[in-house]
């Protein structure tokens, strides 16, 4: 049937368009096919007819301007011209086709010129030099790959490890595999490569993080050679390298042409002689020979002849070496050499966007629509087309290349159609490779051709020859299996929408002589020969569907013995019962099968969607392995395996370049993704929505991926494994792998594995740790239950420095990392965020072999929830770096065990800091041992601030066989603050610098030493506690600070210590040491005359004495107020609580004075007694004794008797006492003495809140009520020291001080001011507006204790009275806050404290929550949070006037009366006349010289200045006499050139000339506010002032910054684009007109969005059902947006970058004026706005200065433009934040990144440098979906 008579449109008299259906482009492509075009030429075709079917709109129409606008589109689009045109050919065609050529389009586009520079060798080896020479090995391969392999940039990735050690890389040319070799030299400096970057798979080109180099890097990474080199920066490219092997090549080829026709000519002519068909003319012959060639006497020229043929066929061996395998070995039996190369050398393999970068065409026979080019002259772009074209849909061109035209760098599509008639096809041969299979077909008639199509694939498969393509027009379903048998077959659809070929019921078995009768898969691939592959399946754009089906009972593998029987149950079951292999199956390695774009096989029903038996299975992008439906799948019959999965590896290769396999879209795969059974796979796709079923084979052991038998499995940097299910029993996991190797590659990701362990990995019976699990990608967001997210069972794991282990849970009490025995584990990356209580890592041995584990440099275990790392059982960690950091529990936990001896936990480097526990915790038990050698321990939470906990055992120094145990050694400068390590015996603190330290227990035959020792000498002494601290110091003298676990008695204390052996026990007759030590919470304890590496004993004990001293206390002049019998100089009472043993009553035990008992009565305790026989002496600094505490300062203070007392005369608990203790007294700087002193600014505490308005500052102790409702009353304790409870709460008062006047009468006022208004906590200051501010200096004391400093225990609430003018009412208008300074404490210069300056200096003020209500301004303040406070708001500021004039010969400006708003700055400038300098400048009638600017600061009162000028003695107006020569200095904007006229003085408006142009810089967050003469900006050049340039000049740009216009909401950052389904964001696509509108509506400020919502407009095309009408209903009555000239709004078009500009300027409520900067912008619709926009630094122009005002704006120009006007600007990568949202097609390297980003996510922020953010936060945007 022809095209007409299948598809001619019916006649409709006017026919203004046509309808277009995917059964028309079929009919038409079937007429291509009829008439002999090409397969290639057909799949071309139908490939732009499917892009241009995509782009009709919904009703599929066709108009007389459609072809027109199509063509728009694609230039738009960023195709080339000649791509163009092979587009519209192909539509033209088609309505040709179709009749209606009245729609067609004529005409051609003119191709653009592309002229590409030449590399010469000498240039390239003249970069392998600078290579080398920079040391750049990375690059001097990749310039030598392209320049020896010629490959294209596209098939860089093909260059695998695997292939540099096969020697020859693997490429794809016209869709067949291709070979090139690679040469020797090129191959081992590529195999030592590969070796040191440790690369096992995989692309040998790759990034830091293991991803492959994209096309930007590798062209950057070469012209980052070109200075260094001398190359012009256009030669160093990948296409300039290629093009200079090909150039290489031709000129090889034609060295050897005539050489090589010479020899074939001898030996031809040397055989005729042999087998000449006449004797004559074989003499002839041979006298001619003889005489040409041989016969050197006679012959002149015979040796030259030689040595010509010798040294053609050493040329042609080294040609041989550079050309690809394929075009040495043409195809047998065609005698054909490669059509790849032109006989002029140049290439036919190029594919249509030949040197463009975009290989994907050739490589894959499709490509992806272009998302449009990169925006020119944006940052970040490399301006090289080959990174900057479009990537072009493929085919091959119809008509090819003149062979005789020379080869052009650039190549794009020839037109298809002549130009006399676009709708005629050109015709080609027959194409003999074409196979069609239909439905309606018929096996026994049919030809095979698109005519007469076959009925099956069978028969198809067997009737193709080999390299055909079978088409297959319709819906199959197959009955029998397709053979593809020593061939190679392409399988496709015919047509726009793929078919499906469906497994049929009562499938027909197949037979052969291994397996005689069997169930087979649908297809088969394979060959009898031992050569290896011999046959080559690939599918494109075609579904194959096993509709869950199996035929037989039994799920196991059948046997190929022969007798068509397999053992099942120790039964023979025939091979009939035993279900099919896989949909697809490949046996004895011989058959490839590549899944292509398009190609899906679906809803397996055997053991396997695909098997091979050997052989290799390649997945391209777009390829699918699914289940649509969900399929419970079988066991089978008794005995039965079950299904082995998705992909049935046995010996084969499972190359996923892209694609799926998993369950499709909401769809879960019931079963399990990949079976290797040997074989090897890597997964550069997608593993998806698999759950596992005990049905399976090895039931739910590697859901998503089972090893074993040797195989090994990779996850390539582009892989992923998500949303893997399965059930937590047994070893079930998503990753199993016994005995085998599994790798993950940085860039790869797993997540959502739940429910069970994500890998399981068992090498049990391999003692050499030959295998090994690498990961080294992302795992994140998996939830394991009650099993442990990872499990080993021995065998090596090893956690890459690229690795990251994030958000993932488990409650398994093996923790998140469960290591079983004999595990090798090194840890190098991140573990982060995990939730899991027994440990992120849990290293244990269950009764086979001690686990070994390291920690490296690059891991970081941190902010996780939970234990960070738990060593138990006999497991030996070390940690050689890394940081152990933030998280909850604690860092390292230890767990020594008496039967599982030898834990072993050794630090040599790292962090462990700021865990919310200890950041070691070592139970001391069976041999184990702890050594910190190095790194760093600071910050951990431990109990009583303890870093270190290391309890129990018995220390041991050393034994017979070697080292000790049972200790901790701290190797010096190790521990940070705290330096706390607790061991049983007490808490020990090292001291700053302290040297080399063992700590541990001694043993009791030690403790006993020590107590006998003691006990000869003081037989009344009591030892502290019942254990003894064990230290082998490394000096010999060792000081350290104990806090004993058992506390000791306030008599006098004692340290001894005596040296013990190795083994801890006592050493007969050591001397044991006994020193008096300072009897205080942690004792000071100085080790003296030790050997140094010995180990000691050590003890306190406490004598029968007290040494009574004053308790240590801080007080604020004043105090008593109240209290009528307290009067003592406002010093405090005397306690002596801290040396004196003080029952829970407060009272001592017994009393004795002078023999007598003194008994407590009724008002007096024991204590009271003591006291009244003792008299305090408080001594001030300067050595006199004080009478009263007026004076701020450190007192010492002593005591002494009273009475007429002495030592000897008063006993305490029984125990002497002696008077020789002395105390401290502090007294802090009160401004307001008197008033402190009568209690004027002391007030009583509330208790309640106030029920009017206060007058003076109140303060309420606030209570604390349980979770279960019981309130508790607050504690009050003098300098806040819980020992020091204050019961007589009666005199606890809040101080409200003044601020502290220096003692020249200057306050420090304006030093807090200065501060806060420094520290950007204030509201921003309103025009007109000042701060004022309000100072309180609050504390809480003990009025009736002179004054001493109290907290109260759950804080204090505080009221503020108003100041003057500030109401609760305007206190929100008037910005009021409160500011803290904390820290600011009085003690100023006192005990060590800074000075007043310095402390305020130091202090960082902080904003106090505050709420206004009719009693006062209230807030809280913690225990002990009191220091400065000032209530801060605005007013009005008053307004002063500054007259300012000049004389003659000059100016100031500004002039006249200028009003200056208080406190602000003013700056005059003078500027002399030509012939006049400044004479003059008073101030006030003051001289300030003859300056030309002025600065008036701070303004609080009126001014004058005036100014005065003389004539310039010179006589030259200024006196330069450097050249006419004008500079810009943009300040951080546009760069402009310099301007110089030779020497020529010369004149201009510097932003706006005829002859120079316009200056007018940008800079994104800042408006320009001129051209300034002077660097301090303050002499301005006007708008309309002629600059006359007669010397070397600068001007300087003046900038200020850009706020967010009002109408927008710049407060928070929500996301306004989203990105697609696919995971890409499409930066280069174009944006409509209607998504614009939606953009800016949602970043509306909220209540102007509010205020001015509608849903109605004036727009013909925008009624109230389409998707945005509500935004541009809203927009458009703003004003902000309009319709185009034809009333219509138009909301579905492109927007061009003017119509983005203008709405843009539409939000600017500066008024600020634009000046046309652009060339292509005058006298356009949008000058003005675009001018406007221009100068607020919104938008940029490009590098020829021009804005192309009518190109359409790309989403990245968009974004970016979005961001400047709302200030939204990130300045760098490490101002986002981890967990965002990421865009496959959106990477760092991208100059639109950062844009992008910050459009995509919702975040938090702060504002950094005034113009940029830094993000603090992830958020979520608000719902839109309300408004559509």
């Amino acid at each position: 049937m022809q095209c007409a008579e299948a598809a001619r449109l019916p006649e409709t008299g006017e026919q203004t368009g046509a309808v277009i259906t995917s059964e028309m482009i079929r009919s038409y492509l079937e007429t291509l096919s009829r008439r002999g075009r090409s397969r290639n030429t057909v799949q071309m075709y139908g490939a732009k007819l499917r892009a241009f079917y995509h782009y009709l709109p919904s009703d599929k129409r066709v108009g007389p301007d459609t072809l027109s606008a199509w063509r728009g589109a694609l230039l738009e689009a960023g195709y080339s011209p000649g791509t163009v045109n092979t587009h519209l050919s192909a539509a033209n065609g088609l309505l040709g086709c179709l009749g209606r050529r009245d729609l067609q389009l004529a005409g051609q586009l003119e191709p653009e010129p592309s002229i590409q520079p030449e590399l010469t060798r000498a240039e390239y080896l003249r970069l392998l030099q600078a290579a080398r020479t920079l040391e750049k090995e990375r690059t001097y391969l990749l310039v030598k790959v392209f320049a020896l392999l010629g490959i294209r940039l596209g098939e860089l990735s093909r260059l695998t490890a695997d292939q540099v050690r096969a020697g020859r890389l693997s490429v794809l040319d016209k869709g067949r595999r291709q070979y090139l070799s690679i040469p020797t030299c090129l191959r081992r400096e590529l195999l030592d490569y590969v070796r040191w970057q440790g690369l096992r798979t995989g692309p040998v080109f790759v990034t830091r993080n293991g991803k492959a180099m994209s096309r930007t890097q590798v062209t950057s990474a070469i012209q980052s050679l070109c200075r260094d080199a001398q190359v012009e920066k256009a030669k160093c490219n990948p296409r300039c390298l290629r093009k200079l092997y090909l150039a290489t090549r031709s000129e090889i080829e034609r060295n050897v042409r005539l050489p090589a026709e010479q020899a074939y000519e001898q030996i031809l002519d040397t055989e005729q002689l042999a087998a000449g068909w006449t004797e004559n003319e074989s003499n002839s012959i041979q006298k001619d020979v003889c005489d040409r060639y041989f016969l050197a006497e006679r012959c002149k020229g015979g040796e030259e002849m030689k040595k010509r043929i010798l040294s053609a066929l050493m040329v042609l061996c080294l040609l041989l070496t550079l050309l690809p395998v394929s075009t040495l070995a043409a195809e047998e039996g065609t005698g054909e050499s490669d059509p790849a190369i032109n006989q002029d050398g140049s290439d036919l393999r190029k594919d249509p966007a030949e040197e463009g970068g975009k290989q994907e065409a050739v490589e894959s026979g499709t490509a992806d629509e272009p998302d449009g080019p990169s925006a020119p002259n944006e940052p970040g772009t490399s301006g090289d087309p080959e990174e900057n074209e479009p990537t072009e849909v493929p085919g091959d061109p119809p008509q090819g290349p003149d062979p005789t035209a020379p080869t052009e760098p650039a190549g794009e599509l020839d037109p298809i159609e002549p130009a006399e008639d676009p709708g005629t096809v050109v015709e080609e041969p027959v194409a003999e490779n074409a196979v069609y299979v239909s439905a309606a077909g018929d096996d026994a008639d049919g030809t095979g051709t698109a005519d007469a199509p076959y009925a099956t694939l069978a028969k198809a498969a067997e009737a193709a020859p080999d390299g055909a393509t079978i088409y297959v027009m319709s819906d199959v379903e197959m009955n029998q299996m397709a053979w593809v048998w020593e061939k190679e077959l392409t399988i496709t659809s015919y047509g726009v929408d793929p078919v499906t070929l469906s497994r049929g019921e009562n499938f027909h078995t197949n037979a052969d002589p291994a397996r005689q009768h069997y169930n087979p898969a649908m297809i088969e691939v394979g060959g009898e020969t031992e050569q290896g592959t011999v046959s080559s399946l690939i599918l494109t754009h075609i579904i194959l569907d096993d509709m869950g089906k199996y035929e037989g009972e039994y799920f196991v593998q059948a046997d190929s013995e022969g007798d068509g029987e397999t053992t099942v149950s120790r039964s023979e079951v025939p091979n009939t019962s035993i279900v099919q292999d896989a949909i697809i199956a490949t046996y004895n390695g011989m058959g490839t099968i590549t899944l292509g774009d398009g190609a899906e096989l679906r809803n397996y029903g055997g053991m396997s969607a695909v098997r091979l038996s050997g052989g290799e299975l390649i997945m391209e992008e777009g390829s699918a392995i699914l289940d649509t439906t969900e399929n419970e799948r079988e066991k089978g019959a008794s005995g039965s395996f079950g299904p082995a999965g998705a992909v049935w590896l046995q010996g084969g290769i499972l190359t996923m370049n892209g694609g799926t396999i998993g369950g499709d879209k909401g769809v879960m795969m019931n079963g399990r993704a990949l079976y290797a059974d040997g074989g090897t796979a890597n997964i550069g796709g997608t593993i998806q929505n698999i759950h596992g079923t005990d049905a399976a084979w090895q039931g739910q052991n590697g859901v998503a991926v089972h090893l074993r038998s040797h195989g090994e499995a990779t996850l390539a940097s582009t892989g992923e494994i998500t949303n893997v299910t399965g059930t937590n029993a047994g070893n079930n996991c998503a990753i199993w792998t016994q005995f085998c190797n599994f790798t993950t590659k940085a860039g790869s990701k797993i997540s959502h594995v739940d429910g069970f362990q994500l890998l399981y990995f068992d090498d049990l019976d391999n003692n050499n740790y030959s295998h090994e699990v690498y990961l080294n990608g992302t795992i994140s967001e998996c939830a394991s239950g009650s099993a442990s997210l990872l499990r080993s069972w021995y065998g090596q794991i090893t956690f890459g420095p690229n690795s990251v282990i994030e958000n993932c849970s488990s409650s398994s009490a093996g923790g998140l990392i469960y290591s079983n025995n004999g595990s090798h584990y090194t840890f190098a990356g991140t573990i982060r965020d995990n939730t899991a209580s027994k440990g992120m890592i849990y290293l244990a041995n269950q009764g086979g072999g001690g686990v070994i584990a390291t920690i490296e440099e690059t891991a970081h275990i941190v902010d996780n929830k939970g234990l960070a790392v738990r060593v138990n059982n006999s497991s030996n960690l070390t940690m050689n770096g890394g940081e152990i950091a933030r998280n909850s529990s604690y860092g390292i936990q230890i767990s020594g065990k008496t039967d599982w001896t030898g834990v072993r936990f050794i630090m040599n480097g790292g962090k462990i800091c700021d865990n919310g526990s200890y950041g070691i915790y070592h139970t001391v038990a069976g041999k184990s041992l702890v050594e910190i050698n190095g790194g760093t321990i600071s910050g951990n939470k431990g109990s009583s601030g303890r870093q270190i906990s290391s309890s129990g055992g018995y220390a041991v120094a050393e034994t017979e066989e070697g080292a000790g145990y049972e200790y901790t050694h701290v190797s010096a400068d190790v521990m940070g603050e705290p330096r706390t390590i607790y061991v049983s015996a007490g808490k020990v603190e090292l001291p700053e610098g302290y040297a080399d330290v063992n700590l541990g227990r001694a043993t009791n035959e030690a403790v006993n030493t020590l107590k006998a020792g003691v006990a000869n000498e003081h037989a009344d002494w009591t030892p502290v506690g019942s254990s003894a601290l064990w230290v082998q110091p490394s000096a010999t003298e060792y000081s350290f600070e104990l806090d004993p676990t058992s506390s000791p008695k306030k008599t006098d204390l004692y340290v001894a210590y005596v040296q013990v052996n190795p083994d801890g026990s006592p050493i007969d007759g050591a001397e044991v040491a006994v020193e008096e030590v300072e009897n205080a919470e942690k004792v000071p304890i100085a080790l003296k005359d030790l050997t140094a590496g010995a180990p000691y004993a050590v003890m306190l004990f406490n004598n029968k004495e007290y040494t009574l001293a004053p308790d240590d206390i801080t007080i604020y002049t004043g105090g008593g107020q109240g209290e009528e019998n307290y009067d003592d100089g406002g010093f405090p009472k005397l306690t002596i609580n801290g040396s004196v043993d003080v029952k829970y009553t407060g009272d001592i035990t017994s009393l004795e004075i002078k023999g007598v008992t003194i008994p407590a009565t009724d008002d007096k305790t024991m204590l009271d007694q003591l006291l009244e026989n003792i008299e305090a002496v408080y001594t001030y600094e300067d050595g006199t004794v004080a009478t009263d505490d007026s004076k701020p300062g450190v007192y010492t203070v002593t005591l002494k008797w009273k009475n007429g007392l002495t030592n000897e005369d008063v006993r305490v608990n029984g125990n002497n006492v002696n008077l020789d203790g002395a105390g401290t007294l502090i007294v802090r700087h009160t401004q307001d003495i008197e008033e402190a002193q009568d209690g004027a600014n002391t007030y009583v505490l509330l208790t309640a809140e106030p029920t009017k308005a206060v007058i003076h500052a109140e303060a309420i102790a606030k209570t604390q009520t349980s979770s279960w409702g019981t309130v508790y009353q607050p504690s009050f304790y003098t300098n806040d020291n819980e020992d020091f409870e204050i019961e007589d709460i009666a005199g606890i008062q809040l101080l409200d001080d003044s601020l502290l006047i220096d003692d020249d009468g200057t306050d420090r006022q304006a030093l807090l001011e200065q501060k806060a208004e420094d520290s950007d906590l204030l509201n921003e200051l309103s025009d007109g507006k000042t701060y004022r501010y309000d100072f309180h200096y609050l504390d809480l004391v003990d009025a009736y204790n002179g004054n001493a400093w109290v907290s109260a225990s759950y804080g204090t609430t505080i009221y503020l009275p108003y100041p003057d003018g500030v109401t609760m009412d305007n206190a929100n208008d008037l910005d009021v806050q409160v500011i803290h300074f904390p820290g600011l404490h009085r003690e100023y210069g006192i005990a060590g404290q800074a000075e007043v300056t310095d402390a305020i200096e130091a202090c960082e003020p902080e904003v106090i929550t505050a709420e206004f209500d009719a009693n006062g301004i209230e807030f809280d303040v913690d225990r002990s949070g009191f220091s400065p406070f000032a209530v801060v708001w605005q007013e009005n500021a008053q307004t002063f006037t500054i007259t300012a004039s000049a004389g003659d010969g000059g100016s100031i400006s500004p002039r006249g009366s200028v009003a200056v708003a208080e406190g602000a700055d003013k700056i005059f400038t003078i500027t002399p006349n030509g012939g006049y300098t400044i004479a003059n400048v008073k101030v006030d009638e003051k001289s300030v010289g003859a300056v030309d600017s002025y600065t008036f600061t701070d303004v609080n009162a009126n001014h004058t200045i005036s100014a005065t000028f003389a004539r310039d003695s010179s006589g030259d107006g200024g006196g330069h006499d450097s050249d006419p020569y004008l500079r810009f200095d943009s300040n951080g904007g546009t760069r402009f050139d310099p301007i110089d006229e030779d020497g020529r003085s010369f004149s201009l408006n510097v932003y706006d000339d005829e002859e120079y142009g316009a200056h007018i810089p940008t800079r994104p967050g800042y408006r320009f506010t001129g051209w300034y003469k002077d660097s301090r900006l303050t002499i301005r050049v006007d708008e309309d002032e002629t600059l006359r340039v007669t010397s070397s000049v600068t001007l300087f740009a003046g900038w200020t910054e850009t706020s967010v216009p009002g109408m927008l909401n710049g407060d928070d950052h929500y996301a306004y684009i989203q990105g697609y389904s696919d995971g890409s964001v499409r930066p280069n696509a174009n944006i409509t007109r209607a998504q614009v509108a939606t953009i800016f509506f949602r970043l509306l400020d909220e209540n102007v969005r509010d205020d001015n919502l509608t849903t109605s407009n004036a727009f013909p095309d925008v009624n109230e059902d389409y998707w945005a009408n509500t935004a541009i209903s809203t927009m458009a009555r703003l004003g902000v947006i309009n319709g185009r000239n034809s009333g219509l709004f138009d909301p579905d078009a492109n927007i061009t970058r003017a119509e983005f500009a203008a709405i843009c300027a539409r939000f600017d409520d500066s008024g600020v004026a634009g000046v046309t900067t652009f060339t292509d912008t005058a006298d356009h619709w949008a000058e003005d706005e675009i001018s406007r926009a221009a100068a607020l630094g919104w938008i940029q122009g490009y590098s020829d200065d021009s804005f192309r005002p009518d190109q359409y704006i790309s989403r990245a120009q968009a974004v970016t433009m979005i961001n400047r006007v709302l200030c939204r600007l990130p300045e760098d990568t490490d101002d986002l934040l981890s967990g965002m949202n990421t865009w496959t097609d959106c990477h760092e390297s991208d100059w639109f990144y950062l844009a992008i980003q910050e459009a995509t996510n919702s975040h938090d922020f702060v504002t950094k440098d005034r113009v940029y953010e830094s993000w603090t936060d992830l958020n979520r945007a608000p719902d839109w979906s309300r408004y559509e």
